[in-house]
This record gives C-alpha cells, structure tokens and sequence, in this order.
C-alpha cells in the first residue's frame, strides 16, 4: 500500500516551495522519495531523495538528484556482504568501512514519528561519516491538535572532497521546516524555525 503526504516548506515565515512524499511498505522493507520544489529566497530548483529501507527501517540505499544551475546527484549504498557503504558523486566514489546499521536524510525522517523521547531529550544516529542528533521540543498546535516537533543537528558532513562536503545535509535540509500537511489533505499554517522538523 502506498502513502502519499504533501508538504509546505517555510524559510524565514514565507512559504519557499512544496513536496510530496510517497512510502511504500513491502515485505522485508520500505520504499520511500521525496519529491521538492524550491522557489526564492532559496536558490530555485528541485530536489529528489529516493531510499530503500531493510525491515528495521535503516538504510540500504539512498539517492540524491539536485537540478537547479546544474544536476548533481548523489547515492549512498549499503553493501553488507563486501562490509562497505559505497558513496558517490558524479563519477567519483568512496569506500567506508560498514560497521552497523545508519540512516539517511529520507529514512531519519520516517523514523521520527516512532521515536520514543520526552521534550528536551536528545538522540544521536549513525551516518556514514558522521552523525545527527535529533532533539524533541515542545510539542506545537496545528489545527488545534498537539503535534511533536523535533530540532536535527548534524555532526560531521557525510564526506569531504577537494572542494569541501560532498552533500551539506542535513544542513540544507533541516534549515527549512517541514509540516506534513496531508492531516485534514490541506495545508496548514506553517512554524517557521530553522532546524525544525514537525511530524
């Protein structure tokens, strides 16, 4: 069965753009994307995450296509059976070693609504590379009901090229705020802080 939401991005309190993410619960896993439209004062373009996710709802692959000035496109893979997460970029590649299940941006997102914590407490989550910790805030009222809203921090970037991080998230991504909009299928009024994520 699939799942679809729609999504208002706020930037600043103006709306920025719109997504709309479809999941997909199979057998032994979840297959999820998110689909995003940009407008200024965000550099206008569009976004697309695609994952693959094992039963236990971490990471076996995750894509990355960006176009605005340029395309770019990025994948993570977890290859257990040769012990590595093979990350890419255009037609360079890296090799880190595979030493416990992580997630990615999409898959941390699906996985906030079954996180267990109090207002305040704070979690940390595996990346390849580096880490995200997720923080619970007060709970916030949208159309009149309490809703969990979380604030993400990343620790180091995924990994580093000649150029600098070869992906900046979740530092793109969690300076927008998300709202899942699809509670009544109509979307409400957005919070607009940096770093928030509410589900």
């Amino acid at each position: 069965m699939k799942e679809v939401y729609r999504y208002a991005y706020h930037y600043a309190g103006r709306p920025v753009g719109e997504g709309r993410l479809e999941v997909e619960r199979r057998r032994g896993g979840v297959r999820a994307s998110l689909q995003a439209e940009f407008l200024p004062p965000l550099p206008p373009g569009r976004q697309r995450w695609q994952t693959e996710l094992d039963a236990e709802g971490f990471s076996l692959r995750f894509q990355e296509r960006v176009e605005g000035k340029e395309v770019r496109v990025f994948a993570v893979e977890r290859l257990e059976e040769e012990g590595v997460v093979l990350v890419s970029q255009g037609k360079e590649s890296l090799a880190y070693p595979y030493l416990a299940p992580y997630h990615d941006p999409l898959s941390l997102f699906l996985a906030l609504p079954g996180l267990a914590l109090e207002p305040g407490e704070v979690v940390r989550f595996p990346m390849p590379g580096g880490r995200v910790y997720v923080e619970r805030l007060p709970d916030v009222e949208v159309e009149g009901k309490a809703r969990r809203q979380y604030r993400l921090r990343r620790g180091r970037p995924w990994a580093r090229g000649r150029k600098g991080a070869w992906c900046a998230w979740p530092s793109r991504w969690a300076g927008t705020s998300l709202r899942r909009s699809s509670w009544r299928r109509k979307a409400p009024e957005a919070v607009s802080r940096a770093g928030i994520v509410g589900v």
